[in-house]
């Protein structure tokens, strides 16, 4: 039986959008720093970026949905070391690339201190942060498992998994301060800050079916929510982060929008998939290659910005679309042979 026999293609097309975001990201991290912030440039650059922005929680709602769609099932500790052999090994081989590219450039001499600190942190760069929240989740999965499956009302644990994911992400910075007296910079890797995603993903998966009849009844509010939401989370983040107009409780209309991105991108591709629209085939490799473009990507975006800068390119316009161009065609390419390089490799043996 095949890979994609197997594996719904809603499933697939959301990984391959989340995975082609998280890269847009990181590519367009540049202009939205340096360009003027009343200029119409800005205004365009940061518009998709913004609304961009739900990749790391719909990554994490998908996680949980796969897991318990498979049924969960087995030895924990057989599940565990599985998921932790997958997971883990291409984490630890990318942290010492990055960190032996970085002494490269002078940036720091090798300490090994120092690297077990950004490998057990997750920041050495920007995306490595998602592999110690999800390791979090792999963790606590019994826990998880056992609640999705009790008798307590779906709907009542949700709610309170969203309240306490928007408290934690709000106050815990404080909790810490107040509790240990040293300001706290990690929240964004802490579990606490994604339950809800978490266990709405493991719901979902438990529930597939009723999960895809309901987004199919809601979808003309869900569709309009996210309509609404997205206008609201990116005219007035604009309005913030230009400064033009400070924003309270700006991160609660984003987390609000977080929710309805997530449940809109899967049904537009779970209604792709019933329309039988068939997943290419570049859509099936970048699907298989999606970890190792996570865990490459930036590799890719700090060779560019060296080269870009040689060529004494220093037009903003210009070197974001050079930018983006190289990095998603290499890494892409890479990845893909990779992967098809490393699938036959086990095949072989």
């Amino acid at each position: 039986m095949s890979y994609y026999s197997k594996r719904k293609n809603e499933i697939s097309r959301m990984n391959v959008l989340l995975c082609l975001l998280v890269v847009f990201i990181h590519v367009s991290a540049e202009p939205v720093s340096l360009l003027q912030k009343l200029s119409w440039q800005y205004l365009a650059v940061f518009v998709p970026w913004r609304l961009a922005a739900f990749a790391t929680q719909g990554f994490i709602f998908l996680s949980g949905l796969k897991l318990m769609l498979s049924g969960g099932s087995g030895s924990f500790l057989k599940y565990l070391a599985r998921r932790l052999r997958r997971v883990l090994v291409p984490y630890l081989v990318w942290n010492l690339i990055y960190y032996f590219y970085f002494m490269s450039r002078g940036y720091f001499s090798f300490d090994i201190q120092r690297l077990s600190g950004y490998v057990l942190r997750g920041d050495l760069v920007s995306p490595f942060y998602f592999v110690i929240i999800i390791v979090q989740f792999y963790i606590l999965f019994p826990i998880c498992r056992a609640l999705v499956r009790s008798r307590v009302p779906a709907a009542a644990v949700l709610i309170a998994c969203a309240a306490l994911t928007l408290y934690f992400n709000l106050f815990m910075p404080r909790i810490i301060f107040q509790i240990s007296g040293r300001s706290f910079a990690y929240n964004d890797r802490l579990f606490t800050t994604y339950l809800f995603f978490w266990m709405a993903g493991c719901y979902a998966g438990a529930h597939y079916g009723k999960f895809c009849a309901l987004l199919k009844k809601k979808k003309g509010l869900i569709c309009t929510l996210w309509v609404s939401l997205a206008a609201l989370d990116a005219g007035l983040g604009w309005l913030h982060f230009t400064g033009v107009q400070r924003i309270p409780g700006l991160e609660i209309i984003h987390y609000f929008y977080v929710i309805s991105a997530i449940f809109f991108f899967y049904l537009v591709m779970l209604l792709r998939t019933e329309k039988r629209y068939k997943l290419s085939a570049a859509a099936q490799n970048i699907d298989r290659a999606s970890y190792s473009i996570y865990l490459f990507h930036v590799l890719i975006i700090n060779l560019a910005n060296e080269w870009i800068a040689g060529a004494g390119i220093t037009r903003i316009s210009e070197s974001y679309m050079l930018r983006a161009a190289i990095v998603y065609v290499s890494v892409i390419v890479i990845c893909v042979i990779w992967n098809k390089l490393s699938s036959a490799f086990r095949k072989a043996v």
